[in-house]
């Protein structure tokens, strides 16, 4: 009888991304996810409260050496990799202190193993990609069934 193998652990987290506005630190987002999707959607767990970015406006891919890949949705303000425009479409490896501006929000790349010893105010941690979670039923004014004659 053969047994089943042991499902896969998730890797652990070899970056993060330091949210900043207006040049403080607000929270910290792990990329423990392969792939982690950023924008201004409350369903997603990298949300960013910011009218200059787009609902769905980048996604991080982490490769399984631990490389991390930015790609632009197709966002109306494009993303900047320290003060340069990436293309639109385009795909690029980041390193640990660049620095990525969408919208007004800055994220910083950090290496968790170069963690500095001051905390941010919050921490998420993304072990799977989340899905969005399920509605509420609606509340109103409910359509009554009739019988057909």
């Amino acid at each position: 009888m053969t047994s089943l193998p042991e499902p896969l652990a998730p890797a652990p987290a070899t970056c993060a991304l330091r949210i900043e506005r207006d040049g403080t630190p607000r929270w910290r987002l792990r990329l423990n996810a392969q792939v982690t999707v950023v924008g201004r959607d409350p369903k997603l767990a990298g949300c960013l409260n910011d009218p200059g970015v787009s609902r769905r406006h980048a996604v991080f891919v982490v490769a399984p050496g631990g490389a991390v890949v930015v790609h632009d949705l197709g966002s109306r303000n494009g993303i900047y990799l320290n003060e340069r425009r990436i293309p639109p479409g385009a795909q690029v490896r980041l390193a640990s202190g660049d620095a990525l501006r969408l919208g007004s929000t800055v994220l910083r790349v950090e290496s968790l193993a170069a963690r500095r010893t001051s905390a941010p105010q919050r921490e998420l941690v993304l072990d799977e990609v989340q899905s969005a979670p399920p509605r509420a039923p609606r509340r109103g004014r409910r359509r009554r069934l009739r019988a057909r004659p």
